[in-house]
């Protein structure tokens, strides 16, 4: 058992005092007196320990120590004159010391016979306590206070009688009457009072306290499986010593290897020990939803990060399964907890709508003229007429063209005439207008037969003596003939069109009112 270091000591100075003077002789001569003295104390004890006044040598106490290793044994004896009166013991670490034997012998002067006659003495004062034995009895040596485990049966036991005088147990106020064997069941937690009363001319009472405590409770099962590199502990409460299989001494040991091991853990009163428990490592945490997905309007996909050890789960919704129902678009991961290193992995889903493909209605193009196709889509691939894939088609001639979109979960197409013509601008002016304000021809403006083709326009028009009376850029805008006069003006138009180069037309027009 490892030392029991006391740190509840209020006594430090311990008297023993004798009785040497104080025997009465009576028609006999005093032949022999004698004492035997013993002091226990623990490791660090046996260096700090002084006898009436004088430090004892480490050498005085035993080699090999006392009682489960529990602490030291000097002994000392006296005869006759050598026994002092005062018997001091000090120790500032706490020690318990013991008149083992007190006596002495008698020449009766009539008989010439030898007696010898002695007793017991008890210890006083406050001694440390001692750890608990392997068995249930008490402490062989008078003490203050032991330990015993809830459960355990409480054994009572005088074990040398040699001048077989009286005695009682006293037990929690129950006295037991001249009951040399006594066992008590201990049922529940508390501190036993445990006094035995010796018969003596004078009656002497010893006392011991016996603390009842709770066995230590081994943590884990006799089959357990951790992780590689994981710490398995056997920590108890006020436990004094743990002993594993593996060597180690500590609450807790690591475990790099799967394998069968044992463990022992003691307090001061009970053992608990796990002998031959299996420990299994687990597999390493793993979560692989593949690659980012694309499914089908109203399809599912079950992610699954389930492990095979004991494990939490944290999905981005803060749901706590292990499994996961995807439904709708979305980037999707789990975190995955246990007393390894843990997983996690992300996945994102898309869904793919139906569509529609639609390359326009049927139109004519001006000779020259290209129209680009498109059927882009997405998550599609695509077949034109001619064979090619690209999602856009280039006509450049007359033609049917069609196309053919495809995507994991529907197919569509459509298709489109194209006709070619020649698309050379021309120009219509009218010769006169009335802007009177009826709606009808208000404004002169120049009528194209490509309107849309224009790219720059101009147009001016001048009274007969040349002055420049309206300015245009926009062919749209027209002239309402200002506040002029009615008459002849004339009008020049300069325009550029798509696929033809500049040009400049000029006419007259008759402003009327």
């Amino acid at each position: 058992m490892p030392n029991l270091f006391p740190n509840d000591i209020m006594v430090k100075n311990w008297v023993i005092p004798t009785t040497r003077r104080n025997v009465r002789i009576i028609n006999s001569n005093l032949d022999t007196t004698y004492a035997d003295l013993q002091i226990y104390v623990h490791e660090n004890g046996i260096h700090t320990t002084t006898l009436n006044g004088q430090l004892l040598p480490a050498s005085s106490f035993d080699t090999v120590p006392f009682t489960n290793r529990d602490y030291w044994v000097a002994q000392f004896g006296y005869y006759n004159d050598s026994i002092p009166e005062i018997i001091r013991v000090e120790n500032p670490n706490g020690f318990s010391a013991y008149l083992d034997e007190f006596g002495y012998s008698l020449l009766n002067s009539n008989t010439d016979l030898i007696h010898s006659c002695y007793w017991h003495d008890n210890n006083s004062g406050v001694n440390f306590n001692t750890a608990s034995l392997e068995h249930s009895n008490l402490s062989p040596y008078i003490v203050d206070t032991i330990y015993r485990c809830l459960g355990d049966t409480l054994h009572l036991d005088v074990e040398y009688n040699p001048d077989s005088l009286e005695f009682d147990w006293i037990v929690d106020g129950v006295t037991h009457y001249n009951t040399r064997t006594l066992d008590i069941p201990i049922t529940d937690l508390h501190t036993i009072t445990a006094q035995l009363v010796i018969h003596y001319p004078c009656p002497d009472t010893t006392t011991t306290f016996v603390r009842v405590v709770l066995p230590p409770v081994i943590p884990f099962s006799s089959y357990t499986i951790l992780c590689a590199g994981a710490t398995l502990s056997a920590e108890n409460p006020d436990a004094l010593l743990y002993n594993w299989s593996t060597g180690e001494t500590t609450p807790a040991i690591t475990i790099d290897s799967a394998g069968i091991y044992s463990v022992t853990v003691a307090n001061r009163g009970c053992t608990a020990s796990l002998d031959s428990f299996r420990v299994e490592l687990y597999e390493p945490s793993h979560v692989d939803f593949g690659q980012d997905t694309t499914l089908c309007d109203l399809a599912t996909l079950l992610l699954d990060a389930t492990q095979t050890h004991p494990a939490t789960y944290e999905w981005q919704d803060h749901s706590t399964n292990t499994t996961y129902l995807v439904i709708n678009d979305g980037h999707y991961w789990v975190i995955v907890t246990d007393h390894c290193l843990g997983a996690s992995d992300t996945i994102g889903v898309d869904y793919l709508q139906d569509f529609e493909v639609n390359l326009g209605t049927d139109t004519t193009l001006c000779e020259g003229d290209e129209l680009v196709l498109s059927a882009n889509l997405p998550f599609c691939s695509y077949r034109w007429q001619d064979g090619s894939t690209e999602p856009r088609f280039v006509v450049r001639q007359p033609g049917s063209y069609s196309v053919t979109a495809t995507s994991l979960c529907y197919s569509h197409n459509d298709d489109i005439d194209i006709d070619y013509e020649p698309c050379a601008q021309e120009l219509w002016m009218p010769n006169a207008f009335t802007p009177n304000g009826d709606g009808l021809n208000d404004r002169f403006l120049p009528v194209f037969s490509h309107p849309d083709e224009i790219e720059d326009f101009e147009m001016m028009v001048y009274d007969r003596w040349g002055s420049m009376v309206f300015l245009t850029k926009d062919m749209h805008t027209g002239w309402d003939g200002g506040n002029l006069p009615r008459g002849m003006y004339v009008w020049v138009i300069r325009y550029k069109s798509a696929r033809e180069e500049e040009h400049t037309i000029k006419g007259s027009v008759m402003l009327g009112r």
